[in-house]
């Protein structure tokens, strides 16, 4: 995607919510701050030019910045469902009740249900 004006628009029409890609940069940065992130952290998630020269030797690497997205994807998530929540962010937790639901389907003589995410 090298143009995203018409998906854009697409999103607008389907939202009916009116918003530039550049309200996503900022409430992006908003949300990492909320959570606790720090000033620089954001700044190099956003790719920020470097404010100094200090800031030029620190290379952006992933493992860096993982932490300001993962962050800023749980505040998102609180607008899915809860089992794909605990699923992508308590795995262990997740597998754990998942077992036990299994358990209990075989139990009770159910079949499995496809799960509705």
């Amino acid at each position: 995607m090298t143009e995203p004006k018409t998906q854009l628009q697409k999103i607008i029409k389907a939202t009916g919510v009116s918003f530039r890609l550049h309200d996503l940069r900022r409430t992006f940065g908003t949300h990492a701050a909320q959570q606790g992130m720090e000033r620089q952290a954001i700044s190099r998630a956003l790719n920020h030019s470097k404010q100094d020269v200090t800031e030029s030797y620190i290379q952006g690497t992933v493992d860096l910045i993982r932490p300001v997205f993962d962050a800023v994807a749980k505040v998102y998530y609180q607008y899915f469902d809860e089992d794909l929540k605990r699923y992508l962010f308590e795995p262990e937790s997740y597998a754990a009740a998942e077992i036990e639901h299994l358990q209990h389907l075989k139990d009770t003589g159910q079949q499995q249900g496809t799960p509705t995410w």
